[in-house]
C-alpha cells in the first residue's frame, strides 16, 4: 500500500508529457511540401550532388511530394576535412561533413523556422584510389541519412509545438 502511494505523485507529474522522437502524426507531416533541396557549392564532378539527392530521397519518405501549407528548403555545403595524419605527413582518414541551411516557409512565403544542422562522417584513404572512393561514397551516404533525420525532427518539433499552440488557443 505504502509503495502505491509513493507511486501516485510521480505519476501525476507525467501527465501531458510529450516524448521528443514520437512519431509525427499524418496530419501534421501533410502540411509540409518539400521544396528545394541543393547544393551551394560544388566540387568536381556529379558527387557532392549526390548529397543532396539523397538528402531529399529521405525526405520525401517523410514528407509528401505536393500540396501542404509550408515549404521546406535546404541549401547543403559538403566539405572533406583531415582527421588523421601519418607520420609521414599523407592523410590517413578524412572526414566529410554536410552542412544544410534549413527554412521552412507557409504559403504567404514568410519564413516560420531557419536553422543550420551540419553532421560528418569519416572513411579511411587507402591505398587503391577504388577503396578510397567508395569509402567516400558511404560516407556521405551516412552523413545525408543522419542530416534528413536531424531536419525531419526538427520540423516535427516545431509543427507539433505550432498545434500544440492552436489546440490551447481554441480551448
Amino acid at each position: 500500500m505504502l509503495k502505491v502511494l509513493l507511486v501516485i505523485p510521480f505519476l501525476a507529474g507525467c501527465m501531458g508529457y510529450k516524448p521528443l522522437y514520437e512519431q509525427a502524426s499524418a496530419a501534421r507531416t501533410e502540411q509540409v511540401q518539400l521544396g528545394v533541396v541543393e547544393m551551394t557549392e560544388l566540387e568536381e564532378g556529379v558527387g557532392a550532388r549526390r548529397a543532396a539527392q539523397q538528402v531529399r530521397q529521405e525526405l520525401l519518405r517523410v514528407f509528401p511530394l505536393q500540396g501542404g501549407d509550408y515549404t521546406l528548403n535546404i541549401a547543403i555545403r559538403e566539405r572533406v576535412g583531415t582527421l588523421a595524419v601519418r607520420r609521414d605527413a599523407t592523410d590517413q582518414r578524412l572526414e566529410l561533413r554536410l552542412r544544410g541551411q534549413v527554412r521552412l516557409e507557409n504559403a504567404a512565403g514568410e519564413r516560420l523556422l531557419v536553422f543550420s544542422a551540419s553532421t560528418e562522417a569519416a572513411y579511411n584513404v587507402g591505398t587503391s584510389p577504388y577503396a578510397t572512393d567508395a569509402g567516400k561514397v558511404q560516407a556521405r551516404r551516412t552523413a545525408s541519412r543522419a542530416l534528413s533525420e536531424e531536419v525531419a525532427l526538427r520540423v516535427r518539433r516545431y509543427l507539433a509545438t505550432v498545434e500544440e499552440s492552436n489546440d490551447q488557443e481554441i480551448k
